[in-house]
């Protein structure tokens, strides 16, 4: 069978309509919550894939059947490198002139 792929930027505008109210993953953007109403418009739904380690707010607001992954250590190495990058646009300004 084929797969569909169709991409919501925010939630804020209420449930999905058309092509996407027919899915069955959901994959939220950035740990947002669930707003009240959004899940009946995927009556389909059977998983939701969080980009994120934290899955409290939606254990307990998933319908029964809806499946729950998350994703803890996603952002390790980018997080990671980020923090070994940030020093460096300063460090010519702190190092001693060369001799």
């Amino acid at each position: 069978p084929g797969c569909r792929a169709s991409r919501r930027t925010s939630t804020v505008d209420g449930p999905p309509t058309g092509d996407a109210a027919r899915a069955q993953v959901w994959v939220p953007a950035g740990g947002s919550g669930i707003p009240d109403g959004f899940l009946d418009g995927l009556p389909e739904l059977r998983l939701v894939q969080l980009m994120s380690a934290g899955a409290e707010r939606f254990a307990v607001a998933l319908p029964e059947g809806v499946g729950l992954c998350n994703a803890p250590g996603a952002h390790t190495p980018a997080t990671a490198a980020w923090g070994v990058a940030v020093p460096f646009p300063s460090w010519p300004q702190s190092l001693p002139p060369h001799a």
